[in-house]
């Protein structure tokens, strides 16, 4: 089963990371902050989720590799390929599974400056980065971070996870929100 590379990785969160500030700048700040639904996230507080669950991984990313093993042990599995994550999360987003933990939220009624969420975003796309970087690729596929829904994923999955959980925010805000 073909991996996708370290620059393969860059290449799609940029893409996605990219679409979504695309999607920002193009919104006025009202729209960003306005209530549309009942019990729904503002689009702002899907942008802002984005920068708290990039966070969560980058900072698991940072953890090193002797305390995750320690903690986690190694996969015990085959990797999942992009594709085959790609279509569990679709399988889990249809049976309504994965749903954000509280502190993966933002505030009711938090409000949000069009240039202040896309500067906290890059950052944090910024700091992804920087921190999946620090991983050979031969530990890619070895080490695990555990996710609350979706079990251990290896570095890689969670990179995967990370660009599949971004393309997923962009098409609600491109399909509720526009």
């Amino acid at each position: 089963m073909q991996h996708l590379t370290n620059k393969e990785i860059y290449a799609r969160l940029d893409d996605v990371f990219d679409k979504v500030v695309a999607w920002v700048e193009s919104s006025s700040e009202d729209d960003l902050n306005s209530v549309r639904y009942q019990d729904r996230w503002t689009a702002a507080g899907h942008v802002f989720h984005l920068v708290k669950t990039t966070k969560a991984v980058s900072s698991g990313f940072k953890v090193p590799r002797i305390l995750l093993r320690m903690k986690f042990g190694t996969i015990k599995r085959e990797e999942k390929s992009y594709e085959a994550l790609k279509n569990e999360l679709e399988t889990l987003i249809s049976q309504e599974k994965l749903i954000a933990k509280r502190e993966l939220s933002p505030a009711e009624g938090r409000k949000f400056g069009k240039e202040e969420i896309i500067k906290r975003f890059r950052d944090e796309q910024r700091d992804f980065k920087e921190a999946f970087d620090r991983w050979k690729e031969h530990h890619l596929s070895k080490n695990v971070l555990p996710h609350p829904v979706v079990g251990n994923l290896t570095i890689r999955e969670m990179a995967y996870f990370n660009i599949l959980h971004t393309w997923h925010h962009l098409g609600i805000l491109e399909r509720d929100y526009h």
